[in-house]
């Protein structure tokens, strides 16, 4: 398949196969139905999206460059998801505390520039967390750059 006219071949078929995985929840929701583990993690739901945000905060603050910055990002929202994944099964009063406990997190253990980065997903999880609708160009995707 053709690149887009900004984008090489890689990055956009990365891309297009990364927002395939959104739209399954890379299986997680098939795996969450199909084993009843809404029933049997409800109480554990909040602890594991704050571990997924605990993860992504220290893979974060891991130096790095090129190809493994690359991996660490992609994972990084990958953990972004998951933890929206859980966090979508708690009450929404609950969903708001999480959200400040998110800022809370990102402002208090990231760099400055980290804290820029991800600005755009916590605005984005705020107001998902608020009813509000989003746009897909916001979505936290692992394929970045231009390659």
């Amino acid at each position: 398949m053709k690149g887009s006219k900004h984008l090489p071949a890689t990055v956009h078929n990365g891309r297009l196969i990364e927002q395939q995985q959104i739209l399954s929840t890379h299986n997680l929701a098939t795996l969450w139905l199909d084993l009843d583990l809404g029933a049997e993690l409800a109480e554990d739901l909040q602890a594991m999206a704050r571990h997924c945000l605990r993860w992504l905060v220290a893979e974060k603050r891991r130096a790095s460059a090129g190809h493994v910055d690359l991996l660490r990002h992609k994972n990084a929202a990958y953990a972004w998801r998951q933890m929206v994944f859980f966090l979508s099964f708690l009450p929404q009063e609950t969903q708001q505390a999480f959200v400040t406990w998110v800022q809370e997190q990102v402002d208090a253990k990231l760099p400055r520039a980290v804290r820029l980065e991800l600005a755009s997903h916590v605005r984005v999880l705020q107001q998902a967390v608020a009813g509000r609708p989003i746009e897909v160009k916001d979505t936290f995707l692992g394929w970045v750059g231009d390659a």
